[in-house]
């Protein structure tokens, strides 16, 4: 499977409304996790929360990769990253 087959699968992906809502819903669950954090929570909820925390930041992760890895013109955002660095 070449670059651009897998380039093209990733931004096929990207634009599906099924994963577009399964990210919407993401970030309204980790707005309640947010929101759950506030109250003193027993040790087993407390777990509870904090592993629902590691999986939303692991979704996130593999959002952006999908998003980055669907994008066509990825080495432009390397470029720019490079020169903001260099600037620094």
């Amino acid at each position: 499977m070449n670059n651009n087959s897998l380039q093209n699968r990733f931004a096929s992906l990207r634009s599906n409304k099924t994963f577009e809502m399964f990210v919407v819903a993401v970030i309204v669950g980790s707005a309640l996790l947010v929101g759950a954090k506030t109250f003193e929570l027993g040790p087993v909820t407390q777990q509870l929360v904090n592993w629902l925390d590691y999986t939303v930041t692991l979704i996130f992760l593999s959002e952006i990769t999908i998003r980055f890895l669907g994008e066509e013109h990825q080495s432009e955002h390397a470029d720019r990253y490079r020169r903001q660095c260099d600037e620094r």
